[in-house]
């Protein structure tokens, strides 16, 4: 014989936090989004370097990019450790973008 159980009434608190990781849904949808069309850009400029021979990595304006992000994500309260390690797995992903078309484009030659 099965029991019955009562379906105990959400909390308030558990209410708000629903509605709260529902926003965090929405926000990583947006965040995947965004990353989604920076990969697009990184190969169209993989494909441009490849297409003049320039070389995946550009440490200067490497150094500029990290130094800038890490700023802005200072004045806009983000960690500077946080910033820094986001953007180098995202510079990561970026030469690992550059190296496979730039591969691509040598075995077609």
């Amino acid at each position: 014989m099965k029991v019955m159980q009562k379906k105990l009434k959400p909390t308030a608190y558990e209410l708000k936090l629903e509605k709260l990781r529902a926003e965090i849904n929405k926000q990583d949808q947006s965040l995947l989004l965004v990353l989604k069309k920076r990969y697009l850009i990184v190969k169209k400029i993989a494909n441009l370097k490849a297409a003049h021979k320039l070389s995946i990595l550009q440490k200067t304006r490497w150094k500029t990019i990290i130094e800038n992000r890490v700023m802005l994500g200072n004045k806009m309260g983000l960690d500077s450790a946080f910033t820094k390690k986001l953007m180098k797995l995202i510079h990561n992903e970026s030469i690992r973008l550059q190296l496979t078309v730039k591969n691509k484009k040598q075995r077609k030659s």
